[in-house]
């Protein structure tokens, strides 16, 4: 098999050596030479040639196993210490590859990593609700309104891990173009409608009447994890506050407020800080996938907060140049 391969790669220059056995045959046999006296040239030539065969051959066969070991190597130079200066050079550059593949392979890793630790979580997010669906199915008197709110928050986790799988794919699409805001932001409300009669919690939308540059469902997504934050750590009969302010949305609640000591880290992927621990549900997950696709978006994400105060969200919406679709 080897030697087949040999044979492919130096076809040329077999061709070449037959073609010059070939003219000196037909040169001496132009001059009456006599045949005697050229056998024994075409032979000396073939054996000149076989041994330079045998001899290149082994040295193929020798550079076709150190090549084998390099794949098994981390340092490719190790292999060649007498080489020259662009062998060196061509080594370098190989080495350089290597260094890029292991880094590759160590971000997969991590990633891999990454997802499996959320998928544990939502794997555990997602059951509370289901249960209480359960729950609630089995009396005969069933709450319709509660049933809706838990089915919105199955709806809320599966278009979250949806978010998470489709963010860093290579099939992510981002369909731009100008939006009416207020219509959005009145959808995304009436989805929390169930959870606000539940908590007896009051939206005060105050209308914009803005256009802005965005993806409608990217946006639409920000909005709810927004609002779902600000409905779950607001205290009951509160009060959420949703208007626009220079160009930036302001969702603010008068809830349970973060931490100053986390609030530079809410945007951190998996960072659930003194509230998770009070808030068992929280994942972490859902600021950052807003911090990302904002970014994505061209939009800016702040917040501030004080404990016992509440939070104030700002998104800005900033009209941005855009190739719209």
């Amino acid at each position: 098999m080897l030697m087949k391969e040999y044979i492919k790669d130096h076809r040329h220059v077999l061709f070449v050596a037959f073609l010059c056995i070939l003219t000196g045959w037909g040169m001496l046999a132009l001059y009456n030479v006599e045949k005697e006296a050229i056998l024994y040239t075409i032979v000396l030539i073939v054996v000149i040639l076989l041994l330079y065969t045998i001899t290149d051959y082994r040295r193929y066969k020798k550079q076709h196993e150190q090549m084998k070991q390099i794949l098994n190597s981390y340092r490719i130079t190790d292999w060649f210490p007498n080489s020259t200066l662009m062998q060196r050079d061509m080594l370098a550059i190989l080495d350089l590859l290597e260094k890029e593949r292991m880094k590759d392979m160590e971000n997969y890793d991590r990633q891999k990593d990454q997802l499996q630790d959320y998928f544990s979580l939502w794997a555990h997010q997602i059951k509370l609700p289901i249960a209480a669906l359960k729950l609630l199915l089995e009396d005969e008197n069933i709450d319709r309104s509660e049933c809706r709110t838990q089915l919105h928050r199955i709806e809320t986790y599966s278009n979250m891990a949806m978010a998470y799988l489709r963010l860093n794919s290579l099939q992510t699409d981002y369909l731009v173009k100008e939006l009416a805001l207020d219509p959005l932001i009145r959808q995304c409300i009436r989805s929390f409608s169930g959870e606000c009669i539940r908590k007896k919690i009051r939206m005060q939308f105050t209308e914009t009447n803005q256009t802005v540059v965005s993806d409608e469902k990217w946006l639409g997504f920000v909005l709810e994890q927004l609002l779902s934050n600000a409905i779950k750590y607001s205290e009951y009969k509160g009060l959420i506050e949703i208007y626009m302010e220079q160009n930036t949305l302001v969702i603010q609640d008068h809830g349970r407020g973060i931490d100053a000591a986390d609030l530079h880290r809410v945007f951190e992927k998996g960072f659930t800080g003194a509230n998770g621990r009070i808030e068992t549900s929280a994942s972490g997950i859902g600021l950052y996938l807003c911090k990302q696709i904002t970014d994505r978006l061209h939009h800016t994400l702040a917040i501030e907060s004080d404990v016992g105060q509440g939070t104030m969200v700002m998104v800005g919406l900033d009209q941005i140049q855009y190739r719209l679709e």
